[in-house]
Protein backbone atom coordinates (compact mmCIF):
# COMPACT_ATOMS: atom_id res chain seq x y z
CA UNK A 1 0.00 0.00 0.00
CA UNK A 2 1.52 3.29 -1.08
CA UNK A 3 1.99 6.19 1.27
CA UNK A 4 2.71 9.83 0.55
CA UNK A 5 3.64 12.71 2.80
CA UNK A 6 3.35 16.37 1.93
CA UNK A 7 3.78 19.55 3.81
CA UNK A 8 0.89 21.91 3.15
CA UNK A 9 -0.05 25.37 4.25
CA UNK A 10 -3.25 26.51 2.64
CA UNK A 11 -4.42 29.95 3.59
CA UNK A 12 -7.34 31.34 1.61
CA UNK A 13 -7.27 35.10 1.95
CA UNK A 14 -10.66 36.76 1.79
CA UNK A 15 -12.42 33.40 1.70
CA UNK A 16 -11.38 29.89 2.90
CA UNK A 17 -8.13 29.05 4.58
CA UNK A 18 -6.05 26.07 5.47
CA UNK A 19 -2.39 25.44 6.75
CA UNK A 20 0.01 22.40 7.69
CA UNK A 21 3.23 22.02 9.57
CA UNK A 22 6.41 23.86 10.23
CA UNK A 23 9.87 22.24 10.33
CA UNK A 24 13.52 23.20 10.14
CA UNK A 25 13.57 22.41 6.42
CA UNK A 26 14.09 25.59 4.35
CA UNK A 27 10.81 26.45 2.73
CA UNK A 28 9.32 28.62 0.06
CA UNK A 29 6.07 30.53 0.09
CA UNK A 30 3.83 30.01 -2.94
CA UNK A 31 0.49 31.69 -3.65
CA UNK A 32 -2.31 30.41 -5.91
CA UNK A 33 -2.87 32.92 -8.71
CA UNK A 34 -4.91 32.20 -11.84
CA UNK A 35 -5.15 35.64 -13.44
CA UNK A 36 -1.59 35.85 -14.74
CA UNK A 37 0.96 38.63 -14.59
CA UNK A 38 0.28 42.30 -14.02
CA UNK A 39 -3.08 41.87 -12.25
CA UNK A 40 -3.21 41.92 -8.46
CA UNK A 41 -5.19 39.30 -6.59
CA UNK A 42 -5.85 35.65 -7.25
CA UNK A 43 -8.46 35.57 -9.97
CA UNK A 44 -10.87 32.64 -9.95
CA UNK A 45 -9.41 30.09 -7.53
CA UNK A 46 -9.67 27.09 -9.85
CA UNK A 47 -7.16 24.86 -11.61
CA UNK A 48 -5.25 21.63 -11.19
CA UNK A 49 -2.49 21.52 -8.61
CA UNK A 50 0.62 19.98 -10.15
CA UNK A 51 -0.45 20.70 -13.72
CA UNK A 52 -1.29 24.42 -14.02
CA UNK A 53 1.50 26.97 -13.52
CA UNK A 54 -0.59 28.98 -11.08
CA UNK A 55 1.80 29.08 -8.13
CA UNK A 56 3.61 32.38 -7.72
CA UNK A 57 6.18 33.69 -5.26
CA UNK A 58 4.41 37.09 -5.24
CA UNK A 59 2.01 37.35 -2.28
CA UNK A 60 0.03 40.16 -3.95
CA UNK A 61 -0.60 38.25 -7.17
CA UNK A 62 0.44 41.25 -9.25
CA UNK A 63 3.54 39.37 -10.46
CA UNK A 64 5.42 42.56 -11.18
CA UNK A 65 9.13 42.11 -11.84
CA UNK A 66 10.36 38.55 -12.12
CA UNK A 67 8.40 36.32 -9.75
CA UNK A 68 8.53 32.57 -10.16
CA UNK A 69 5.46 30.99 -11.76
CA UNK A 70 5.35 27.22 -11.41
CA UNK A 71 3.10 24.18 -11.39
CA UNK A 72 5.42 22.24 -9.10
CA UNK A 73 5.52 22.34 -5.30
CA UNK A 74 7.68 20.52 -2.76
CA UNK A 75 7.18 19.16 0.76
CA UNK A 76 9.05 22.20 2.08
CA UNK A 77 6.70 24.80 0.59
CA UNK A 78 3.99 26.73 2.40
CA UNK A 79 1.04 27.02 0.01
CA UNK A 80 -1.42 29.88 0.26
CA UNK A 81 -4.91 29.95 -1.22
CA UNK A 82 -4.82 32.57 -2.52
CA UNK A 83 -2.69 35.52 -3.73
CA UNK A 84 -3.82 38.98 -2.68
CA UNK A 85 -6.94 39.52 -0.58
CA UNK A 86 -9.72 39.11 -3.15
CA UNK A 87 -10.00 35.32 -3.19
CA UNK A 88 -13.78 35.22 -3.03
CA UNK A 89 -14.50 33.45 -6.34
CA UNK A 90 -14.99 29.70 -6.30
CA UNK A 91 -16.03 27.27 -3.61
CA UNK A 92 -12.74 27.02 -1.77
CA UNK A 93 -12.53 23.25 -2.25
CA UNK A 94 -9.25 21.32 -2.06
CA UNK A 95 -9.83 17.83 -3.46
CA UNK A 96 -7.32 15.03 -2.78
CA UNK A 97 -7.96 12.55 -5.60
CA UNK A 98 -5.10 10.08 -5.26
CA UNK A 99 -4.41 6.77 -7.00
CA UNK A 100 -5.78 3.57 -5.48
CA UNK A 101 -3.92 2.55 -2.33
CA UNK A 102 -2.42 5.97 -1.58
CA UNK A 103 -2.75 7.16 2.00
CA UNK A 104 -1.96 10.88 1.98
CA UNK A 105 -0.22 12.22 5.09
CA UNK A 106 -0.37 15.95 5.76
CA UNK A 107 1.05 18.22 8.43
CA UNK A 108 -0.84 20.83 10.45
CA UNK A 109 -4.02 22.32 9.01
CA UNK A 110 -4.71 25.95 9.87
CA UNK A 111 -8.09 27.62 9.30
CA UNK A 112 -7.50 31.34 9.05
CA UNK A 113 -10.48 32.90 7.25
CA UNK A 114 -13.77 32.10 5.58
CA UNK A 115 -15.17 28.75 4.53
CA UNK A 116 -13.13 25.93 3.04
CA UNK A 117 -13.91 22.39 1.92
CA UNK A 118 -11.31 19.64 2.22
CA UNK A 119 -12.31 16.58 0.20
CA UNK A 120 -10.93 13.06 -0.14
CA UNK A 121 -12.14 11.23 -3.27
CA UNK A 122 -11.93 7.43 -3.43
CA UNK A 123 -10.08 6.03 -6.44
CA UNK A 124 -12.67 3.27 -6.86
CA UNK A 125 -10.57 0.36 -5.63
CA UNK A 126 -8.28 -0.49 -2.71
CA UNK A 127 -8.29 2.26 -0.06
CA UNK A 128 -7.55 5.96 0.26
CA UNK A 129 -7.12 8.10 3.32
CA UNK A 130 -6.22 11.70 4.10
CA UNK A 131 -4.61 12.36 7.49
CA UNK A 132 -3.79 15.69 9.13
CA UNK A 133 -1.45 15.53 12.10
CA UNK A 134 -3.19 18.46 13.77
CA UNK A 135 -5.73 21.21 13.13
CA UNK A 136 -4.89 24.41 14.95
CA UNK A 137 -7.66 26.30 16.73
CA UNK A 138 -9.48 28.14 13.96
CA UNK A 139 -9.73 31.91 13.70
CA UNK A 140 -13.14 33.46 14.40
CA UNK A 141 -15.23 33.32 11.23
CA UNK A 142 -13.17 30.49 9.69
CA UNK A 143 -14.60 27.02 9.31
CA UNK A 144 -14.01 23.78 7.45
CA UNK A 145 -16.26 21.24 5.77
CA UNK A 146 -14.58 17.82 5.46
CA UNK A 147 -16.06 15.75 2.63
CA UNK A 148 -15.54 12.01 2.16
CA UNK A 149 -16.48 11.40 -1.46
CA UNK A 150 -17.32 7.88 -2.71
CA UNK A 151 -16.55 4.56 -1.09
CA UNK A 152 -17.50 3.49 2.43
CA UNK A 153 -16.43 5.96 5.09
CA UNK A 154 -13.81 4.47 7.41
CA UNK A 155 -13.24 1.47 5.15
CA UNK A 156 -12.58 2.56 1.56
CA UNK A 157 -12.01 6.26 2.06
CA UNK A 158 -11.34 8.23 5.24
CA UNK A 159 -10.37 11.67 6.50
CA UNK A 160 -8.48 11.57 9.79
CA UNK A 161 -7.69 14.40 12.20
CA UNK A 162 -5.10 12.99 14.59
CA UNK A 163 -5.30 16.08 16.78
CA UNK A 164 -7.36 19.23 17.10
CA UNK A 165 -5.67 22.22 18.73
CA UNK A 166 -2.83 19.99 19.91
CA UNK A 167 -4.97 17.36 21.66
CA UNK A 168 -5.90 13.95 20.29
CA UNK A 169 -9.42 13.81 18.92
CA UNK A 170 -11.75 11.80 21.17
CA UNK A 171 -14.16 9.08 20.05
CA UNK A 172 -17.68 10.45 19.54
CA UNK A 173 -16.82 13.88 20.93
CA UNK A 174 -17.74 17.24 19.39
CA UNK A 175 -14.65 18.77 17.79
CA UNK A 176 -15.54 22.41 17.19
CA UNK A 177 -18.52 24.56 16.20
CA UNK A 178 -16.69 25.40 12.96
CA UNK A 179 -15.79 21.84 11.89
CA UNK A 180 -18.37 20.01 9.74
CA UNK A 181 -18.62 16.69 7.93
CA UNK A 182 -20.07 16.03 4.47
CA UNK A 183 -21.86 19.37 4.45
CA UNK A 184 -24.67 18.25 6.72
CA UNK A 185 -23.46 17.73 10.30
CA UNK A 186 -20.99 18.60 13.01
CA UNK A 187 -17.89 16.42 12.68
CA UNK A 188 -16.78 13.91 15.30
CA UNK A 189 -14.01 11.30 15.31
CA UNK A 190 -15.25 7.72 15.16
CA UNK A 191 -12.45 6.62 17.52
CA UNK A 192 -9.53 8.24 19.28
CA UNK A 193 -7.58 10.06 16.55
CA UNK A 194 -9.79 8.17 14.10
CA UNK A 195 -11.69 8.97 10.93
CA UNK A 196 -14.29 11.73 10.79
CA UNK A 197 -18.03 11.10 10.57
CA UNK A 198 -21.31 12.86 11.33
CA UNK A 199 -22.41 13.41 14.92
CA UNK A 200 -24.94 10.75 15.98
CA UNK A 201 -27.65 12.25 18.19
CA UNK A 202 -28.65 10.04 21.10
CA UNK A 203 -25.32 8.18 20.97
CA UNK A 204 -22.30 10.50 20.86
CA UNK A 205 -20.98 12.36 23.89
CA UNK A 206 -23.48 15.01 25.10
CA UNK A 207 -25.55 14.54 21.93
CA UNK A 208 -29.22 14.40 22.93
CA UNK A 209 -31.82 12.29 21.15
CA UNK A 210 -33.24 14.20 18.16
CA UNK A 211 -36.12 16.58 18.96
CA UNK A 212 -35.31 16.53 22.68
CA UNK A 213 -34.12 19.79 24.20
CA UNK A 214 -31.89 19.33 27.25
CA UNK A 215 -29.68 21.96 28.84
CA UNK A 216 -25.94 21.76 28.08
CA UNK A 217 -26.39 19.20 25.30
CA UNK A 218 -25.94 19.12 21.53
CA UNK A 219 -29.49 19.38 20.19
CA UNK A 220 -30.92 18.51 16.77
CA UNK A 221 -34.44 19.59 15.86
CA UNK A 222 -36.25 18.10 12.87
CA UNK A 223 -39.55 19.81 13.74
CA UNK A 224 -40.28 23.20 15.31
CA UNK A 225 -40.78 22.81 19.09
CA UNK A 226 -43.43 24.52 21.20
CA UNK A 227 -42.49 27.99 22.40
CA UNK A 228 -39.50 27.96 24.76
CA UNK A 229 -38.42 30.18 27.66
CA UNK A 230 -34.82 30.17 26.46
CA UNK A 231 -32.17 27.45 26.62
CA UNK A 232 -28.45 27.02 27.18
CA UNK A 233 -27.11 24.47 24.71
CA UNK A 234 -23.76 23.21 23.43
CA UNK A 235 -24.92 23.42 19.81
CA UNK A 236 -28.18 23.60 17.88
CA UNK A 237 -28.82 21.85 14.55
CA UNK A 238 -32.01 23.01 12.83
CA UNK A 239 -32.33 20.00 10.54
CA UNK A 240 -34.94 20.38 7.84
CA UNK A 241 -36.99 22.86 5.87
CA UNK A 242 -38.52 25.63 7.95
CA UNK A 243 -37.54 24.22 11.35
CA UNK A 244 -37.87 27.19 13.69
CA UNK A 245 -37.11 27.97 17.34
CA UNK A 246 -39.49 30.34 19.15
CA UNK A 247 -39.15 31.81 22.64
CA UNK A 248 -41.92 33.30 24.77
CA UNK A 249 -39.22 34.79 27.00
CA UNK A 250 -35.62 34.27 28.00
CA UNK A 251 -32.37 33.93 26.06
CA UNK A 252 -31.03 31.26 23.74
CA UNK A 253 -27.36 30.79 24.64
CA UNK A 254 -25.53 28.53 22.20
CA UNK A 255 -22.05 28.83 20.69
CA UNK A 256 -22.88 27.04 17.43
CA UNK A 257 -25.97 26.97 15.18
CA UNK A 258 -26.16 24.79 12.09
CA UNK A 259 -28.96 24.88 9.48
CA UNK A 260 -28.99 21.56 7.63
CA UNK A 261 -31.29 19.57 5.37
CA UNK A 262 -32.03 22.25 2.77
CA UNK A 263 -35.43 23.83 2.24
CA UNK A 264 -36.57 27.18 3.57
CA UNK A 265 -34.64 29.33 6.02
CA UNK A 266 -35.06 28.85 9.78
CA UNK A 267 -36.13 31.66 12.09
CA UNK A 268 -35.39 32.15 15.79
CA UNK A 269 -37.94 34.51 17.28
CA UNK A 270 -39.20 35.97 20.57
CA UNK A 271 -37.39 36.17 23.88
CA UNK A 272 -34.65 38.58 24.83
CA UNK A 273 -31.51 37.64 22.92
CA UNK A 274 -29.49 35.00 21.13
CA UNK A 275 -25.92 34.82 22.40
CA UNK A 276 -22.88 32.58 22.30
CA UNK A 277 -22.06 33.54 25.89
CA UNK A 278 -21.24 36.59 27.95
CA UNK A 279 -18.71 37.94 25.45
CA UNK A 280 -20.99 37.66 22.42
CA UNK A 281 -23.01 40.58 21.22
CA UNK A 282 -26.74 40.09 21.88
CA UNK A 283 -29.31 40.36 19.17
CA UNK A 284 -32.33 42.67 19.11
CA UNK A 285 -35.26 41.25 21.10
CA UNK A 286 -38.48 39.81 19.70
CA UNK A 287 -37.37 38.37 16.39
CA UNK A 288 -34.14 37.02 14.96
CA UNK A 289 -33.19 35.85 11.50
CA UNK A 290 -30.25 33.52 11.09
CA UNK A 291 -27.85 35.37 8.81
CA UNK A 292 -25.47 33.13 6.87
CA UNK A 293 -23.17 33.54 3.87
CA UNK A 294 -25.06 32.63 0.66
CA UNK A 295 -23.08 29.44 0.01
CA UNK A 296 -24.12 25.79 0.08
CA UNK A 297 -22.18 22.66 0.89
CA UNK A 298 -23.89 19.47 -0.31
CA UNK A 299 -27.22 19.03 1.40
CA UNK A 300 -26.49 21.76 3.89
CA UNK A 301 -28.64 24.82 3.41
CA UNK A 302 -26.40 27.12 5.45
CA UNK A 303 -23.58 26.46 7.88
CA UNK A 304 -21.38 28.71 9.97
CA UNK A 305 -20.06 28.89 13.53
CA UNK A 306 -21.94 31.40 15.69
CA UNK A 307 -19.00 33.79 15.66
CA UNK A 308 -20.04 34.34 12.02
CA UNK A 309 -23.76 34.54 12.77
CA UNK A 310 -25.60 37.52 14.12
CA UNK A 311 -29.22 38.27 14.80
CA UNK A 312 -31.16 41.26 13.70
CA UNK A 313 -34.63 42.71 13.89
CA UNK A 314 -36.10 42.32 10.40
CA UNK A 315 -37.07 45.30 8.36
CA UNK A 316 -40.81 46.03 8.62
Amino acid sequence: MASASRRLALHHRGAPAICPCRSSVPRGFLYWDTNGTGTAGSGAATGTWGTDAFWTTDATGANVGSPTLTAATTNADDLFFSAGTNGTTGTGTINFNEAAGVNQGMGVLTLTAGQGTVQSTWAGSSTNSLTFSNVTARSAGAFANFVQSDGTNGTDNSIILTQYNGANTVAGAFIDKGVFFNGSAYAVANSASGYLRCMIYGSDTNAEVSDTITASKHVQLTTSPASRVGDTLLSLNLAGSGVNYTMSSGTLTVPGILKSGGGTVSVISGGTAVTAGASHRAGHPHRYLLRFPPHRFGHLRRLVPLDQVWCRHPDP
